[in-house]
């Protein structure tokens, strides 16, 4: 059941609205689910239109921690993102992945 709910957070996402985006990565972040299909679309909705839905996926990335070079390389791409509460989040994100690799 954890399964389902975790993809139809991860399906709004894309949702045409950047409200149900921007609740839909912050919950992902809150929940941390451990599964790369989550954690990939969180990195997709790093380079959404909305700054605050990037924001709340650099913001999960960090919570979640997942050890993926792939994810680790769109945080990078972040960090020159044009709005500086997202690169700093994007900052954090790689920070707290670096740190839970160490442990």
């Amino acid at each position: 059941q954890d399964k389902e709910i975790h993809l139809a957070l991860a399906k709004a996402l894309s949702d045409k609205n950047s409200s149900v985006r921007l609740k839909a990565a912050s919950a992902l972040g809150y929940i941390r689910p451990q599964d790369k299909e989550i954690h990939l679309a969180l990195a997709k909705a790093l380079s959404d239109k909305n700054s605050l839905v990037r924001f709340a996926a650099a913001s999960a990335l960090g919570y979640i921690r997942p050890q993926n070079k792939e994810i680790h390389l769109a945080l990078v791409r972040v960090l020159s993102d044009k709005s500086s509460f997202v690169r700093s989040a994007a900052a954090s994100a790689l920070e707290a992945i670096k740190r839970s690799k160490k442990n």
